[in-house]
């Protein structure tokens, strides 16, 4: 039962183009690898080490790095933010459409697809069939249900919420999408009854940070 577990959560993101070893994550940089240039000098820095810089007149300083516990991203006109913890990573599936995922370990999901020349929101009940439609052919009872979600600028989002559920593992994801032809976003909020405390906090934190900048023009659809 858990391998047949594991094989449809893997079948389940691969449908989605998700593979998260071919999203790069898309950090400016890495712990053990940032460069600071100061007073027109190069100090490479390690997270949490201090280190010590030369400045031109001869005088030195000590630099100390930390990283914020929640960070910020911002890409194609979405933002929110996140634990540091979790990285997001971006990926061009077309020219006209781009997506932001950021997973955990446990399979709990942030997604975020962006449209250009294309309607998301007629894509609602295509994304609920790829992330449920395998767990349904191997016995997974399955509940659909409409859903809103208003963001914290005022911008609401609509579409489903679909629970897919087998003795021993249950699962909610949260698909809602907003635009028109000219585009628009879709995203997906997914957490299982095996996600962590670290998981409802990266979700509560991206549905109460997320931001959409909604218009602007839009190139026809490849």
């Amino acid at each position: 039962m858990e391998l047949n577990r594991r094989a449809l959560a893997t079948s389940r993101y691969l449908a989605l183009a998700l593979a998260l070893s071919t999203c790069l994550p898309t950090s400016r940089a890495h712990a053990g690898d940032y460069v600071l240039e100061i007073d027109g000098r190069q100090v490479e820095l390690d997270l949490n080490h201090s280190a010590t810089a030369v400045l031109s007149d001869g005088k030195t300083t000590k630099l100390l790095l930390r990283q914020k516990t929640e960070q910020t991203w911002h890409e194609d006109g979405a933002s929110f933010t996140h634990p540091a913890a979790f990285t997001p990573a971006r990926r061009e599936l077309s020219k006209n459409i781009t997506q932001t995922i950021m997973a955990t370990p446990s399979g709990s999901i942030v997604l975020v697809q962006h449209y250009i020349g294309l309607d998301p929101t007629t894509l609602i009940d295509v994304m609920i069939n790829k992330l449920s439609d395998d767990e349904v052919q191997a016995g997974y009872q399955r509940t659909i249900k409409k859903a809103q979600r208003k963001l914290g600028d005022g911008v609401t989002l609509a579409g489903k919420i679909v629970h897919t559920e087998h003795p021993g593992e249950a699962w909610d994801r949260e698909v809602v999408a907003i635009g028109d032809h000219d585009g628009g976003f879709l995203v997906v909020g997914a957490t299982s009854d095996s996600s962590t405390p670290a998981d409802f906090a990266m979700i509560d934190a991206f549905w109460r940070s997320l931001r959409l900048s909604i218009g602007g023009r839009a190139e026809p659809l490849e």
